[in-house]
């Protein structure tokens, strides 16, 4: 790339001012400035778009200092991308010590912040004037070369422009390998299913695709198809070719074969290359789903008033006896019915009284979110009121979408929203150990999800799905808990996956947005994920993202004030 090309550069800094000088530097020399002021939401922006160069802050994170994901952990995540993003990473002052640090976690170059407005124009286009080595994310193990030479030969062929390819490069290296997702993927079966064949894996052993044929959910032969796309990348890309609109499946598998052929390479020798997912459940794994089982007991009185409420025309009486033989269960119920949230104009002193004045439907809502959140009572003050915040923005995104996509419970919407991070909570009170292990293989360069696969052997998102599960929620709970970090665009293309877990999954994202001085999202980052949302068809062409985030804003505000003590 040229210095005088326009670059796509994103400015990866907490505070909003210094993040704002940056990016009009950034601006004033021809190049778009894309802001982000979390880890995540820096993350976000590099799949979304082709980001050419970082500009990141190292003090990232200092706000959350339990939570390993800085400046310094970002890089090294950044650096180790086949696609060998340029970092410039800031620090406070000028030292040996600092560049060191900097340079250690795999930066371009260091920058002190003290020297941004004269030094940063110049560091732009110095880097984006240097080319960049050619860099193609590769495929798994032995097989990484056949992969790049693949992608090369679909340039070469101008089977695609250079764009569509990148999308697909990128989209293809973030599908979840292990078996059960790609089952769920391809359609073999449902997202709870996983749950089904983890359970039965834990009691007889096997490797997940043995106990899923044992139990007949797939067949020998779609087991050994799931292999393959483990293990050859280049089937991956087809799926991710196919799941943006670029190529059929078939069109690319197609010139999938003229690549083997021309390589020479007449069978790919599979065997040497180990499995992801098919091993026999180690202890970990065994430990974590044990813990769980034992974490999803609920009482006798919880369990039967559930089971009354899926009958609309259930005997109110029938149901408030049993929930106030449960005294937690049901002052937590009350607390919630006269929370700000609903706004009653009288107080709600019995059960009976709240089923009532609410319904069989939104008290069954309730009663499930009840379920759900009370067996967290541990959480660190801190992060606790953090938590509770996220989860609340993120529920009124749920239901305020539903409103306008014309769902006929919304408040259901509510509550899948309020759910799906429960994984987290279950990892802070239940699993600290392995929540250590998580921090330090974060700190150590690895993805978040990919550290909870080391230590836990599942991600926090399957430990609530796994969770919700057992305690036999609806599937839409469940799918929210389990998706509501997945990917988007493989999401909307992934079968038997309902509507209401998308909306979750978007109203996660749009939470995760970085906030102007107002607290609502910032115009730029909100626009930008409506497009995407746009494009995969998951919300109509008249949808305004920026008119919903209004109405979330003003629906908040009773709510947070009820929860903090102020309006913001």
């Amino acid at each position: 790339m040229g210095a005088m090309t326009k670059a796509e550069i994103a400015v990866v800094q907490e505070d909003q001012t210094a993040r704002g000088v940056i990016e009009r530097l950034i601006r004033e020399r021809g190049h778009r400035a894309h802001g982000a002021n979390s880890a995540a939401r820096a993350l976000q922006l590099i799949e979304d778009r082709e980001i050419d160069l970082v500009v990141l802050d190292m003090n990232l994170g200092a706000s959350r200092p339990a939570d390993p994901r800085n400046g310094l952990w970002l890089c090294r995540i950044l650096k180790r991308s086949p696609r060998r993003i340029r970092v410039i990473l800031l620090g406070a002052k000028p030292s040996p010590e600092a560049e060191a640090e900097a340079m250690n976690a795999g930066a371009d170059v260091f920058l002190p912040r003290s020297d941004v407005r004269t030094g940063l124009p110049a560091l732009v286009s110095k880097l984006l004037a240097t080319p960049a080595p050619t860099a193609v994310p590769g495929g798994a193990g032995l097989h990484e070369e056949q992969f790049d030479k693949f992608v090369e030969m679909v340039r070469r062929k101008k089977l695609m422009k250079d764009a569509e390819i990148n999308r697909v490069v990128r989209l293809s290296g973030r599908f979840d390998r292990r078996m059960g997702q790609l089952a769920v993927f391809l359609g073999y079966i449902r997202p709870a299913d996983i749950y089904s064949v983890l359970l039965d894996q834990s009691e007889n052993g096997g490797s997940f695709g043995e106990a899923a044929c044992r139990m007949r959910l797939l067949t020998a032969a779609q087991t050994e198809y799931l292999l393959r796309h483990q293990r050859d990348r280049r089937l991956l890309f087809a799926r991710a070719a196919a799941a943006l609109g670029v190529m059929s499946f078939d069109q690319v598998l197609g010139n999938m074969d003229e690549s083997i052929a021309a390589q020479q390479t007449a069978t790919l020798n599979f065997d040497e290359i180990p499995d992801l997912t098919s091993y026999e459940p180690d202890l970990e794994v065994q430990r974590t789903i044990k813990h769980i089982r034992e974490l999803a007991s609920i009482s006798k009185s919880t369990h039967q008033a559930l089971a009354l409420l899926q009958d609309d025309s259930a005997d109110f009486d029938r149901i408030a006896d049993i929930l106030e033989m449960d005294p937690p269960v049901a002052a937590t119920l009350l607390r919630a019915v006269n929370s700000a949230y609903y706004g009653l104009k009288h107080r709600i002193d019995t059960v009976k009284h709240a089923l009532v004045v609410m319904g069989i439907d939104r008290l069954r809502s309730l009663l499930i979110a009840v379920l759900g959140l009370s067996k967290f009572k541990s959480l660190p003050a801190d992060r606790s009121r953090e938590y509770w915040q996220e989860a609340v923005r993120t529920a009124e995104w749920c239901k305020r979408l539903g409103v306008r996509l014309r769902y006929d419970a919304p408040e259901s919407l509510f509550v899948r929203g309020l759910l799906q991070n429960v994984g987290e909570m279950v990892l802070w009170q239940y699993f600290q150990p392995q929540k250590k292990q998580i921090e330090n293989g974060m700190l150590e360069g690895l993805t978040e999800a990919d550290a909870e696969k080391s230590a836990l052997g599942m991600t926090q998102a399957d430990l609530g799905g796994l969770l919700f599960h057992l305690w036999n929620l609806p599937a839409s709970i469940v799918q929210a808990a389990m998706f509501h970090r997945h990917d988007v665009t493989l999401l909307a293309a992934t079968p038997n996956v309902l509507a209401e877990t998308l909306v979750v999954r978007m109203a996660c994202r749009l939470e995760e947005l970085p906030v102007d001085a107002t607290g609502r999202p910032e115009p730029d980052a909100l626009a930008e994920s409506e497009r995407l949302f746009k494009s995969l068809r998951i919300i109509p062409w008249h949808l305004s993202l920026n008119e919903i985030s209004k109405e979330v804003e003003e629906n908040l505000r009773p709510i947070l004030k009820e929860m903090t003590g102020n309006s913001t």
